[in-house]
């Protein structure tokens, strides 16, 4: 069973691949991030707080996925706007 991306994530991270990559590289991209995304939140211990900071635990995750995913092959720059888009939520 594959767990869902969180949303602000998805949406940084497809806005990303949207600009750099054709389609169908993309959603190649996007679906090895969700599989490894999957792997890390069965793995990961439960969170103890059960608040805001629970959405940046998985948030976080994410954004270590979308990083395996790119073969750790991507500039800190692209990680920090992912990683700001994220906890801004901005559109």
């Amino acid at each position: 069973m594959s767990m869902k991306l969180p949303k602000g994530s998805k949406k940084a991270i497809k806005r990303y691949l949207k600009s750099r990559f054709r389609k169908e590289q993309a959603k190649a991209i996007m679906q090895k991030t969700a599989s490894i995304y999957t792997d890390f939140v069965r793995e990961a211990p439960e969170p103890l707080v059960m608040n805001f900071l629970r959405s940046k635990y998985y948030g976080g995750l994410s954004i270590f996925a979308f990083y395996e995913a790119m073969e750790r092959d991507v500039d800190n720059d692209v990680l920090q706007e992912i990683l700001w888009c994220r906890l801004n939520k901005r559109s």
